[in-house]
């Protein structure tokens, strides 16, 4: 899409070149007046030049914003199979092998979470992530702990000792 934009940007000002040439060849040749050529290059040239311009900034832009979302998309499916290959992970460790900061992991597991594409526990004091389905933890007890769990809020079971919140599946 990016491209087909810049493409359109260029046809936009080579329509305009063209019409100018034309115009003021014209206008070179005495065949009419310059204010006659400048007329005609506005009138004829410059409304589909414009048009082009607008759908090409318009597909550039749209198009960045789409490699971004991928770019993010693809980032917090590497964040979710380094998750689910290892078991647990330390949030420092996929920082590392990312190439990126802790921050911007954290930030994908929450989407990820806010996505349902997340479910495990991870306990933030530690920095620990866990692929181990809610499912099968022990009723009303920590996986890391062992200390009794506390509703914190949808989809959300948090230890009050440890920090260890489990994300639980709505399946």
């Amino acid at each position: 899409m990016k491209n087909l934009g810049y493409a359109l940007l260029a046809v936009g000002a080579l329509w305009l070149l063209g019409s100018a040439a034309v115009f003021l060849s014209g206008a070179a040749t005495g065949e009419t007046s310059l204010p006659a050529s400048l007329l005609g290059i506005v009138m004829f040239g410059g409304p589909l030049a414009v048009a082009l311009g607008i759908a090409g900034v318009v597909l550039v832009t749209k198009g960045r914003r789409e490699a971004e979302m991928m770019a993010e998309a693809k980032f917090e499916g590497s964040v979710l199979n380094m998750v689910e290959t290892r078991g647990t992970v330390t949030l420092d460790e996929m920082a590392t092998d990312l190439g990126c900061t802790v921050a911007r992991v954290e930030e994908a597991l929450r989407s990820l979470v806010g996505k349902h594409l997340f479910t495990g526990f991870i306990n933030w004091k530690a920095r620990r992530v866990y692929s181990e389905a809610a499912a099968a933890l022990n009723a009303n007890t920590c996986p890391n702990c062992g200390g009794k769990l506390d509703l914190a809020g949808k989809d959300l079971v948090a230890c009050p000792y440890c920090g260890t919140e489990i994300f639980l599946d709505r399946d």
